[in-house]
């Protein structure tokens, strides 16, 4: 009997032990210095962020829900540029042929989806029409020059979209 305390101790040390595994990926980031032993952000830790502002209007007899809004987005990678900034087109969910995951009723699928009335970057006061593209549920904004770590660019983006009457995903009446 005496032997069952210690047989019990051995199994509660071993497995705490194997509870403090660490992933090589959780290494990497603490020599790197991006994640703190807590696992927290360490000091090298950086994320992109974007500062909005988005005027709406919303027509209740149509459903048709449209928007102006500037976003500035600060690109904080290191070392490495980017020449594009990606948003997200969620209620492209209901446009007829996206592939998605989820099941709309049909009365809510549109040929339109969210549309994108104008893409401008804006430079100061001046603003210049953006080149994009949309693919399915994303919006990617081609930039006229590549963001380096540190910079900021501030984009235009012009939408309409008429809200699904039945599947409520990501919205709807």
């Amino acid at each position: 009997m005496k032997s069952f305390p210690i047989i019990l101790l051995a199994l509660l040390m071993y497995g705490t032990a194997i509870a403090q595994y660490r992933s090589s990926e959780f290494e990497t980031a603490l020599l790197k210095g991006t994640r703190t032993e807590t696992g927290k952000p360490g000091a090298k830790y950086k994320n992109n962020f974007v500062e909005y502002k988005i005027d709406a209007s919303f027509d209740p007899e149509t459903q048709m829900l449209e928007g102006d809004e500037i976003v500035t987005f600060h690109y904080n990678m290191p070392g490495r540029n980017t020449y594009s900034v990606v948003f997200n087109l969620y209620r492209n969910l209901y446009k007829k042929g996206i592939s998605r995951t989820r099941n709309c009723k049909p009365e809510d699928i549109t040929d339109e989806g969210m549309e994108i009335l104008e893409v401008a970057i804006v430079d100061g006061a001046s603003e210049d029409n953006a080149g994009f593209g949309v693919e399915d549920t994303k919006l990617v904004v081609k930039l006229p020059k590549a963001l380096s770590p540190g910079d900021k660019t501030t984009i235009r983006v012009k939408w309409r979209n008429r809200i699904a009457a039945n599947t409520h995903h990501r919205g709807g009446k």
